[in-house]
């Protein structure tokens, strides 16, 4: 018990010293760069700021972390859509080399995202500058990945932690900016008691969100036939956290190119870029509960394990039961994941008060769900314990047991 706890201790003091690193890196300046009207209009009129916020990524101050984890997540994107393909040339490769191939393709992103950016500020001082700043935002990108990754085999949470840092940042100063610019009168006393009311409830909500699934009886052959059936769970939230990450990584892409193209790009229309980040959030949604639940996974493992859904005929009949459940229970996380996209980027774009609740609103359900997910990371550090106490407590039993029997 006192290892496991000097376990998680170690882990903590490396997961806030990763913090540590991220928060200070993020407030190095990249060298060479001049911030120009032009790039900071960009930023403020277009909503790829709103989206690279929810992937690690802070564009409107160009700092050594700006890029964030959005080439990374762009690769593993990737990389997963060509394994599923099962292409002839990855089903060769080893697990290292498919991660080496993942992280040089991470590179080659981060090399284009940085030309993007340093494109769109316009620096004036010559190639050289250029070179160096390009040099400098894709060292940062693979280095806060490095970190990501490592306090995720050492630390707790992974890159989660340093995204939910991030965001929290950017929910404490838009949080402030709005009550500063509320609290002149009354009236905006009354709006600031409706958002606390508000946050309050959508906290509330998201937290039973996460909690809510749907329950089939499942039997198990190999128990007594007197056993209770046992509940088969499927969440309501699957895939939705991914989602966030890597969704919002893959639009900031087209939104990154427009920013570079100019003002008359379709790119950069408010509209389409909404309906792309809906659109996109939805079905991606779909695609990674269908990863973490895979209907056709589910039937097999069942069938292996001597086990059937109650009133459900094992194999294809199971398969084709759970793919519906699934689609049908999906809906609702695709729902919230594409309301919250959709009221981000609104709120970006109105230039008032409305603007700045729907911006605070939405980012402040991306937060509790992203804490959502690092609750479940903290919940599988206590399985060890939680093993070793039914162990003991079994232990327990038995040795009663004998000794009753041996009276």
């Amino acid at each position: 018990m006192l290892s496991e706890t000097k376990g998680i201790l170690k882990k903590a003091g490396f997961t806030l010293m990763a913090i540590t690193i991220y928060l200070l890196g993020s407030q190095v300046a990249v060298p060479a760069v001049k911030l120009t009207r032009h790039y900071q209009q960009l930023m403020h009129e277009s909503s790829v700021s709103a989206l690279a916020a929810m992937s690690g990524a802070n564009l409107p101050k160009l700092s050594l972390f700006s890029i964030g984890f959005t080439p990374f997540m762009v690769a593993m994107m990737a990389v997963q859509l060509a394994l599923l393909m099962k292409l002839p040339y990855l089903r060769e490769l080893s697990q290292r080399q498919i991660l080496l191939l993942q992280n040089m393709l991470t590179m080659l992103i981060a090399v284009f995202e940085a030309h993007l950016l340093v494109g769109s500020a316009r620096l004036i001082d010559g190639p050289l500058a250029r070179i160096t700043a390009i040099t400098a935002l894709t060292a940062g990108a693979m280095l806060v990945t490095w970190l990501g990754n490592l306090n995720g085999s050492r630390g707790i949470g992974g890159m989660v932690v340093l995204i939910i840092c991030n965001m929290m940042r950017s929910v404490a100063v838009q949080a402030g900016k709005l009550f500063h610019q509320l609290a002149t009168n009354w009236q905006g006393w009354l709006l600031i008691i409706g958002i606390v009311l508000l946050s309050l409830g959508l906290i509330w909500f998201l937290v039973a969100f996460r909690l809510a699934r749907y329950e089939d009886a499942q039997i198990r052959s190999y128990l007594p036939s007197y056993t209770p059936p046992l509940m088969y769970p499927i969440g309501l939230n699957l895939g939705v956290m991914m989602t966030f990450m890597i969704g919002t990584a893959l639009a900031v892409l087209p939104a990154l190119i427009g920013t570079r193209l100019g003002h008359r790009t379709l790119l950069l229309n408010s509209q389409f870029q909404i309906g792309f980040a809906a659109g996109l959030t939805f079905l991606l949604t779909y695609f990674f509960a269908w990863l973490q639940f895979n209907p056709k996974q589910q039937a097999k493992q069942m069938l292996y394990t001597n086990s059937y859904l109650l009133n459900v005929q094992p194999g294809k009949p199971t398969q084709r039961y759970l793919r519906r459940r699934l689609v049908s229970l999906t809906f609702f996380g695709a729902l919230l994941a594409m309301g919250v996209i959709v009221m981000s980027l609104s709120g970006s774009l109105i230039k008032n008060e409305w603007g700045s609740i729907l911006q605070l609103m939405a980012q402040l359900i991306m937060l509790v769900m992203f804490m959502n997910g690092l609750i479940d990371k903290l919940d599988e550090l206590k399985i060890p314990r939680r093993y070793a106490k039914l162990k003991g407590e079994l232990e327990d039993e038995v040795f009663r047991a004998d000794l009753a029997k041996r009276a």
